[in-house]
């Protein structure tokens, strides 16, 4: 009886070893969200959302202003908003990068600027999302804030 249970743990051992660096080889998608004060008025709102599901990965990218907190200002004189998504299957493919950007003046937008991309997963793929806030400032000049994440390997 004993030396049956020490081959059952062994092998439950053994399974647990082989098991644990495929675990660790997928890495989670790096999602982002992230709202901070631009220009001392207004608030900068950038997002990236990763995934990954069965042979693809993916990315979206989403930037947009909105009037800051008290007090308020003065929607400002200009703005642009951008949305940009890159990436590749593998090595020797060609990076793909596609953005979308929105402007205004003495406004906000009405929708974030959005962007996504899809490819194919592989131990060689790479997805990078970037949002891009840029305001003119109430007080003169302009404020620009950018969030930029990569993902190596797409979760393989």
């Amino acid at each position: 009886m004993t030396h049956h249970r020490s081959l059952a743990a062994c092998a439950a051992t053994a399974l647990l070893m082989l098991a644990a660096p495929l675990a660790s080889a997928a890495t989670p998608p790096p999602d982002t969200e992230l709202h901070v004060n631009i220009c001392g008025a207004y608030t900068a709102d950038m997002w990236l959302d990763f995934g990954n599901s069965g042979s693809t990965a993916t990315v979206v990218a989403k930037a947009s202003v909105r009037q800051g907190f008290s007090p308020p200002a003065p929607a400002p004189a200009w703005y642009i908003v951008t949305a940009q998504v890159s990436g590749r299957s593998h090595d020797g493919v060609p990076v793909t990068t596609d953005s979308q950007s929105l402007d205004g003046t003495y406004s906000f937008p009405g929708t974030p600027a959005r962007k996504g991309l899809s490819v194919f997963r592989s131990s060689t793929c790479e997805l990078t999302g970037k949002a891009i806030v840029e305001v003119a400032c109430p007080n003169g000049g302009s404020d620009i804030k950018t969030l930029t994440v990569s993902w190596p390997r797409c979760g393989t």
